[in-house]
């Protein structure tokens, strides 16, 4: 289910964001509430063979991608709070949504989209005076989205970009919550059709929208709602969908426990709700949907102690938990949201930055392995990650990136380059 209203730490911090990274094509179809083999149902939920591997491999001396810079001049308290959000159209072109300063206070802070042809440079387009919570995601070649709270009118909108390079808007009829700083959203696809979730402040329901792009007309859809009192969006991406279910992580108000709900596109209804009980004091970040392990999440995890702990879970419906990685005590910075991701081999991903944020580290799982590997990719702070899959099926991350002088800068970090 990225700061007008965020541009405080503190709001960050216990504020719903959603920075859509959505971009894995989920052709096919999943049975996601299928029992599991009785052989993984009976495994430990902590694997802390895995735990020593990973260790191992922080040691290593690994050399750092190379990256590559978007943006030169990014002012610093502005590079510590936003987000942005990047996606991969059909035709390998790189999407990426920020904010982009004119000056160092940031007085009009512009919602710029920018693209990446393959084999060209980067083409910025600007959508609108903004502030807060975004949102981009792409089907159609040359045609994203990108979704956002309106930071002057009190509603939702989505633009479109259209095949001769205009933008349409459209405004969602939902109305916005009690203190619309703590509204959030999700937004993903399945290939043919959007999906958005809006999760306004104080209110009763999370409201749930889609767009058929294949359509004679498409239009947005109003679907029917999740009623669920008070909930709260993960932190950095929380929905995904396949060809049949969508599936959004949320926070309820009632329980105070995060979970995913079930929503089935042929009956129209949310049939199935799963919480974390066994990890209640999971702060989920992101959500994905894989080939080998079903429903994974990744977040920060306490477990009755103040030291942030990065945690990633697999499983189903029928138990979220089958598969628990613990990457150990102090392995996660608070203050930075997590992101994972499934490449096109079905390797899991997780972008993270470890205590005190003075490196960017991904963890990765290959197919049919419990081993967990842990790379150094970037040697230096980075804030705001949102990661992708590009055409070649390489891993790319986007983030704000700041020296020992305070001056920042947006990068691309792509696992290899061409």
């Amino acid at each position: 289910m990225k700061k007008y209203y965020f541009i405080y730490l503190a709001a960050l911090l216990f504020s719903p964001l959603s920075a859509c990274s959505c971009e894995g094509d989920h052709d096919a179809e999943w049975n996601l509430d299928d029992e599991w083999p009785e052989a993984d149902a009976g495994e430990e939920d902590i694997l802390e063979d895995d735990t020593a591997e990973e260790q191992d491999a922080k040691d290593e001396p690994i050399e750092p991608w190379e990256p590559e810079e978007v943006e030169p001049d990014i002012p610093y308290d502005h590079a510590l709070t936003d987000r942005t959000s990047l996606d991969v159209d059909p035709d390998g072109t790189l999407w990426l949504g920020y904010h982009y300063c004119s000056d160092l206070s940031c007085s009009e802070p512009m919602l710029r989209v920018m693209h990446k042809r393959v084999g060209q440079d980067w083409v910025g387009e600007d959508i609108a005076i903004h502030e807060g919570i975004f949102g981009v995601n792409v089907i159609m070649a040359d045609e994203p989205i990108v979704v956002y709270p309106d930071s002057f009118e009190p509603v939702y909108r989505v633009k479109s970009r259209t095949s001769d390079g205009q933008w349409e808007s459209y405004d969602f009829p939902v109305p916005r919550g009690d203190q619309m700083e703590y509204d959030g959203f999700d937004v993903t696809e399945n290939g043919h059709s959007y999906f958005i979730t809006f999760a306004p402040d104080n209110a009763p329901q999370v409201s749930l929208f889609t767009l058929d792009v294949a359509a004679s007309a498409p239009t947005w859809r109003e679907l029917s709602p999740l009623e669920i009192q008070d909930s709260q969006a993960a932190m950095e991406d929380g929905l995904q969908t396949d060809e049949d279910n969508v599936y959004l992580v949320n926070l309820s108000g009632e329980t105070g426990i995060y979970g995913v709900y079930r929503y089935d596109q042929e009956l129209d209804q949310w049939p199935q709700t799963a919480e974390l009980q066994t990890y209640t004091d999971l702060f989920v970040h992101s959500l994905a949907i894989t080939q080998n392990f079903g429903l994974c999440m990744s977040g920060n995890y306490q477990g009755g102690t103040n030291v942030e702990t990065l945690l990633v879970t697999c499983g189903s419906m029928d138990d979220l938990t089958l598969e628990v990685k613990d990457f150990g005590e102090g392995s996660l910075s608070a203050e930075t949201p997590s992101s994972i991701i499934e490449g096109n081999d079905g390797t899991v991903y997780v972008a993270f930055n470890p205590p005190g944020n003075r490196e960017l580290r991904v963890a990765s799982r290959r197919p049919n392995t419990p081993v967990w590997e842990v790379e150094t990719v970037y040697n230096g702070p980075s804030y705001g990650i949102s990661t992708a899959i590009d055409h070649s099926g390489d891993l790319v991350i986007s983030f704000y990136t700041c020296d020992d002088e305070d001056r920042c800068s947006l990068k691309v970090l792509w696992e290899t380059m061409d």
